[in-house]
């Protein structure tokens, strides 16, 4: 943050500018991972790291993006290559490796927690290799670095006081590791395949070498166990943490404890192992993540950008611009973000637009979707968006005119006409209450209702003895594609005589066990004496933890203010949801953003 602020005050909100460091550290850990490998093992096992550090998306990725992690990767390398020096080569310009060595460490101390933690398990093992006469030094040099860290232990306490980020971040399956892997090798038989062959091939293909440092080769794997380890425990039991982005500080050094032990010193060998790798890496990086064509799509920016093609298109009085762009933190970085694009491609003067980040912005959404004349509604959302927005404005503008995918978001723009692309909707279950509806309960028919005085047939009907309605219960694997779709709940409900509250109620539960509970007010939605009313509640699947085999969905109306009301038109749609919006982190990749 420190370094954001002084490059923002010098340059300005220039993304060249800003992105540059991070992808410089990227590059240069590359460089760095080459030197260490080549001095503790040998010149082909430090050209097939230094290429897998090139060309994987994962380190690709987190280089082309201003967070911490491309700077931690560059540190911690820079930290090991003085680490290496002043243990291995004290007598060579001691004071400068030690001072590299101090500086280092301090870096990576403060660029994240993960870093500091990889740092001080890096600097305790080399109590293990220091010589005797150098101990002192090593020792001082350490204390240096606690030292120059104490400004900053009373920001470390405040957020280990704060938790983890478990409001948005599941706990670690299992499985965890393996899907690391296949992550790492970009969900590709290719990719894998070719990283396999060249391990098992450099262990046959002679001229060998004397690996330098045989002491060092299980060293490496423990310097990524080690941080793995802690960070998939502290989550399990504590608060989650553990993600793929935080390992990246330890990435090099699996590569390290697994390539360190090839043996083959021949160099054609090594060349083939650099072109193959670029070969297979590049192609599934490519082709099969399509890294290029998504990532370079910031959801911010193209959101913005196709709010105002639509708005030219469509016509200013014709289509109303709703945002999900901006929901609620402590930075309020969302909104500045928005902000900062909003001032660059829109024209606010000429463009009608309303936000909706959260339920509290329900009612006055809904006020302004049916006071509308305009026949087009452009709805941009990102990840974070709540997903009940969507069947809301499908409420009054029921058919699907556009849809756009990006990675952390999408684009939507609905339409009153029928003549628009349909809509997104791959499976309805609607109970009207006039017949018996599959995977509905029974209905009490002391609680079915003639509504023709309120313009319905039939109507169920709840009092103040009545608590639970009809309960919608399937299988997930029966109505939907978990990783990509929503569910979307609705029903109208009539508002009789003194009514507050009621909650529209969906659980998802595996073995009696609830992974999923969440209940709408009815309150957050308008509630108009004599008239029906929509309230709606979606569950955005891919954010559910969801276990392996067969998780039951209910859905239910739960009076559990025992008001009277009337409720119709109880529907369970499956939406399709959007392929590409956890790209980064999902094996699937359907690319079809139109």
């Amino acid at each position: 943050q420190i370094v954001l602020f002084y490059l923002v005050k010098i340059f300005g909100f220039s993304q060249a500018w800003l992105k540059l460091p991070f992808i410089v550290s990227g590059v240069i850990a590359v460089y760095l991972a080459y030197k260490i490998a080549s001095d503790w093992f040998g010149k082909t096992p430090a050209v097939v790291i230094a290429s897998l550090l090139a060309y994987l998306q994962y380190p690709v990725f987190y280089s082309q993006i201003i967070r911490p992690y491309s700077s931690g990767l560059f540190l911690i390398l820079l930290f090991v290559y003085f680490w290496n020096k002043v243990i291995f080569y004290s007598e060579q310009k001691r004071y400068f490796n030690l001072s590299g060595f101090i500086i280092a460490g301090t870096l990576c101390a403060y660029n994240h927690h993960f870093t500091l933690l990889q740092a001080a398990i890096i600097g305790i093992t080399g109590f293990f290799y220091v010589k005797k006469q150098d101990i002192l030094f090593y020792l001082g040099a350490g204390v240096a670095v606690i030292l120059l860290y104490l400004p900053n232990i009373g920001i470390f306490k405040a957020q280990l006081r704060m938790g983890g980020i478990e409001g948005w971040l599941g706990k670690p399956e299992n499985d965890f590791i393996l899907k690391y892997l296949y992550y790492i090798v970009h969900y590709s038989w290719i990719t894998a395949t070719s990283i396999i062959l060249l391990f098992v091939a450099g262990f046959f293909i002679k001229p060998f070498f004397t690996i330098k440092r045989k002491s060092l080769l299980w060293v490496p794997l423990a310097w990524f166990v080690i941080p793995f380890l802690t960070g998939f425990f502290y989550s399990k039991y504590i608060n989650a943490v553990l993600q793929y982005s935080v390992l990246i500080f330890a990435f090099p050094f699996l590569l390290f404890g697994i390539f360190g032990w090839i043996k083959s010193n021949n160099l054609k060998f090594r060349i083939i192992a650099f072109v193959l790798l670029a070969l297979a890496c590049i192609f599934s990086l490519i082709f099969e993540r399509k890294h290029y064509e998504i990532f370079y799509n910031s959801p911010y920016e193209q959101i913005v950008k196709e709010a105002r093609n639509a708005n030219d298109s469509l016509g200013q009085n014709n289509c109303l611009i709703v945002f999900s762009m901006t929901a609620k933190d402590s930075t309020r970085t969302p909104g500045k973000i928005l902000k900062y694009y909003s001032e660059n491609f829109l024209k606010p003067e000429n463009i009608n637009y309303v936000k909706a980040d959260d339920a509290a912005d329900f009612k006055a959404l809904q006020q302004t979707l049916e006071n509308y004349k305009g026949n087009y509604i452009y709805y941009g959302y990102l990840a974070g968006a709540p997903p009940e927005v969507y069947p809301l404005i499908q409420h009054y503008f029921p058919n699907v005119y556009e849809t756009i995918n990006y990675y952390g978001g999408n684009a939507i723009i609905f339409s009153k006409s029928l003549t628009s692309k349909g809509n997104n909707y791959i499976n309805t279950s609607e109970n009207l209450f006039e017949e018996k509806v599959p995977n509905w309960s029974d209905c009490n028919a002391a609680y079915l209702f003639n509504s023709r005085p309120y313009i319905r047939n039939i109507s169920y009907r709840f009092d103040s003895i009545s608590e639970w309605g009809p309960t919608y219960k399937d299988t997930l694997l029966n109505i939907s594609n978990p990783l990509v779709n929503y569910i979307d709940i609705s029903v109208d409900v009539f508002p009789l005589k003194n009514f507050t509250n009621a909650l529209l109620v969906a659980t998802i539960q595996q073995d009696s066990i609830n992974l999923y509970w969440n209940g709408l007010n009815f309150n957050s939605f308008l509630m108009i004496p004599g008239k029906w009313n929509i309230v709606t509640n979606s569950i955005k699947l891919p954010d559910v933890n969801l276990k392996k085999t067969n998780p039951v969905l209910n859905v239910y109306t739960w009076n559990n203010q025992k008001q009277n009301f009337l409720i119709d038109n109880f529907r369970v749609r499956v939406r399709r949801g959007n392929p590409i919006l956890y790209w980064i982190i999902n094996k699937e990749v359907i690319l079809k953003k139109r």
